[in-house]
């Protein structure tokens, strides 16, 4: 085809063709008699001029014809009425339109050449709309809220909750109050006038089940200003086996133990006493396995706490077990230290610290209280998880080997909390160092999302793990949810759903209903300045195509008026039927 001719249905080419040439030779067969006479070679052509008017009403022909430049702007929600009005100055002839989310935004006979984009933004999944269009986006007005928010809505009874976000152009002597399901404030801090203000508060998490917490902005008086929703889901802990060596008897170790065995974990203690006599001590388990470093005797814990003289104890083989059960089964191991540890090569480990003058640790979750450490910190690496940390200081922390974890922290004496009166402090420390260290669960079906909350008729993704050959992915309210394979893990399926009703929605796996999916679904005005600043980061990154007002004409493809074909048709066919009975 030539540059500025095409077909509307040029797929159906070489079918129509091959008809439009069985007609044509069926029509030269019937005229057969009049073969040799000048009449016969006039009905041929005649002929194929019929059956090409035929051919050409299917196939559509289009050309392209060059277009005048037509430029539009797009208005979304927080634009400068006075942007807008200097863009009208430049071109008296700008289409205006006006961005409603989830709708088309032009019709396919009325695209633009080029546009601008004013205000906050087009939502990401509406973004394909203009993929064919040369947009920049021009911005709105300032936001002013809070933007950033991150915490795990999915969370463990007993835990310790940390919502950390950021406040953009907040009013000075406002306050932010964390409140909980019942309306009562759990944490408050004051805002500033500081143009990013960063903030944290936090709870304990003392019962299991399906939660709305709220993030509540009051200005002097008292009045509320806003009120946002934090949808949590709480589940209970599952009872973890823990096996503790002590080269020697310390009050944390005992605390410590006494801690997990409250509760419910299923503990083990093994004292050294002297070089080779031991002590044996058993919590909330029935039978009494006297225990040996072997990979037999290990695989059946989740978790092995030992201190620094014991590890300090192991032969290389016994090291070289660690190292397996950890790396092949998942068991997480955390590691008690001492002043020693710092200083000396790290046998299971491969932490690395750096002196640090403070002897005490204050962490933004308990406010407080100060806690005793050594005089070390974390060096930061890319290796590292951290589990505790204020700022850039990290106390605790994590790595990975394997399919399991190896731990450590840089508190010391943590049991005077206890002795200080601050039990809660002391249980939803260890408590958020145990979970992360300890083997991690493997169940068939693993549910994960990018969203803490879904907004109704709007797309919220998920994601879905699981071994099951071909899951169907059902809702509470009954249909079926399709599912998209990924090309690279087969274990891997993403899914996508359009709430039309508020409120907490389940999903599950009809194969295995026991792993279920909890998100809460709320209306678009929850969060509008953290929807908006991510709004904007993507219309920034994917708008930025035009570097003037002024651009290039167009063209586009115009179809060829078929009523010319059809005339043509009528005449040749009239001709062919007239002419014999003239």
């Amino acid at each position: 085809m030539i540059d500025n001719f095409t077909f509307a249905h040029l797929n159906w080419i070489w079918p129509i063709l091959v008809i439009a040439l069985c007609l044509w030779l069926v029509f030269a067969w019937k005229e057969r008699a009049l073969y040799g006479s000048s009449i016969f070679f006039i009905h041929l052509g005649i002929s194929f001029l019929a059956i090409s008017s035929l051919v050409l009403i299917a196939l559509q022909p289009q050309t392209q014809v060059k277009t005048e430049t037509q430029i539009a702007v797009l208005l979304t929600e927080g634009f400068k009425q006075t942007q807008l009005d200097s863009l009208k100055k430049t071109d008296p002839k700008l289409d205006v339109y006006q961005y409603k989310i989830g709708e088309e935004i032009f019709d396919i006979d009325n695209i633009p050449s080029s546009l601008f984009i004013l205000g906050h933004g087009i939502r990401r999944f509406d973004h394909w709309q203009l993929e064919a269009i040369p947009t920049l986006y021009l911005g709105g007005k300032e936001l002013k809220g809070v933007t950033q928010l991150n915490y795990d809505y999915y969370q463990t009874k007993g835990n310790r909750l940390q919502f950390n976000g950021t406040y953009k152009n907040p009013t000075k002597s406002n306050r932010l109050l964390l409140e909980g399901p019942g309306g009562k404030t759990l944490d408050s801090l004051i805002l500033t006038d500081e143009k990013f203000q960063s903030f944290e508060v936090s709870t304990d998490l003392n019962v299991s089940g399906n939660f709305n917490y709220h993030l509540v902005e009051k200005d002097s008086l008292d009045a509320v200003l806003s009120t946002a929703l934090l949808p949590l889901t709480i589940v209970d802990k599952s009872p973890l086996k823990i096996l503790m060596l002590n080269g020697s008897p310390t009050f944390e170790s005992k605390y410590l133990k006494n801690y997990l065995a409250e509760t419910g974990h299923q503990v083990v203690v093994k004292n050294q006493l002297t070089t080779a006599r031991y002590k044996y001590e058993y919590f909330n388990m029935t039978s009494k396995p006297i225990i040996n470093i072997t990979e037999e005797k290990l695989e059946i814990f989740d978790l092995l706490i030992i201190d620094t003289r014991s590890l300090k104890a192991f032969s290389k083989r016994q090291l070289t077990t660690l190292r397996t059960v950890v790396r092949e089964l998942g068991m997480g191991i955390l590691i008690q230290p001492d002043v020693n540890y710092f200083r000396n090569k790290k046998l299971i480990s491969s932490f690395k610290f750096e002196t640090e003058k403070s002897k005490e640790a204050n962490l933004s979750a308990f406010p407080k209280q100060n806690l005793k450490k050594y005089f070390y910190q974390f060096k930061d690496e890319f290796s590292l998880q951290p589990i505790h940390r204020s700022g850039s200081k990290i106390w605790s922390a994590y790595q990975r080997v394997g399919s399991g974890r190896v731990g450590t922290s840089v508190f010391r004496n943590t049991f005077e909390l206890i002795l200080n009166g601050h039990p809660k402090t002391y249980h939803a420390l260890w408590s958020k160092i145990i979970e992360k260290i300890s083997k991690p669960k493997t169940p068939s079906v693993q549910w994960s999302s990018s969203h803490n909350l879904a907004y109704i008729n709007q797309p919220f993704e998920f994601e879905l793990r699981t071994t099951i050959p071909n899951p169907i992915v059902e809702s509470n309210e009954g249909f079926s949810i399709p599912l998209q394979r990924d090309l690279n893990v087969k274990s891997l399926w993403k899914g996508r759903v359009y709430p039309r009703k508020t409120g907490w929605k389940q999903q599950r796996v009809s194969q295995n209903s026991s792993e279920i999916f909890q998100y809460y679904v709320t209306d678009s005005l929850q969060w509008k300045a953290a929807t908006n600043f991510n709004t904007i980061k993507a219309n920034k990154n994917n708008f930025n195509t035009i570097s003037s007002s002024k651009t290039s004409p167009r063209s586009t493809l115009k179809l060829v008026n078929p009523l010319w074909f059809f005339v043509i048709f009528i005449l040749c066919a009239g001709y062919l039927w007239l002419e014999p009975k003239l």
